[in-house]
């Protein structure tokens, strides 16, 4: 979910915003342990966008190069048990056009 301050679900951003990005992930079959990976991107040349702070617990901030490209990416530091991360987002200052959010869970 991408959050208001208030809790307000929201899915446009306005420029220079910071909002609360709660990622929860689910499985079938009891699973003991959750983890994630994100990463922020604009539609058009696919690049990193946002700023990542206040990282929830057992959320950190991991720097890549994909396809020569630097991004960074939110992953866990550590499993947990009820699968849900948080960490604060702060939309770019200008008006981009469409950001999009990729991740991928794990539930172990």
């Amino acid at each position: 979910d991408v959050l208001k301050s208030d809790s307000t679900k929201v899915t446009r951003y306005t420029p220079g915003e910071t909002y609360i990005m709660r990622l929860t992930v689910k499985g079938s079959n009891a699973p003991k342990a959750y983890g994630f990976q994100m990463v922020s991107l604009d539609s058009l040349n696919n690049n990193d966008q946002g700023i990542w702070s206040q990282l929830g617990d057992r959320v950190r901030q991991q720097n890549l190069t994909v396809q020569g490209k630097a991004r960074k990416y939110l992953v866990q530091s550590g499993a947990k048990t009820n699968g849900v991360f948080t960490a604060n987002w702060k939309a770019p200052s200008t008006n981009i056009g469409k950001v999009k959010f990729y991740f991928t869970g794990l539930a172990i």
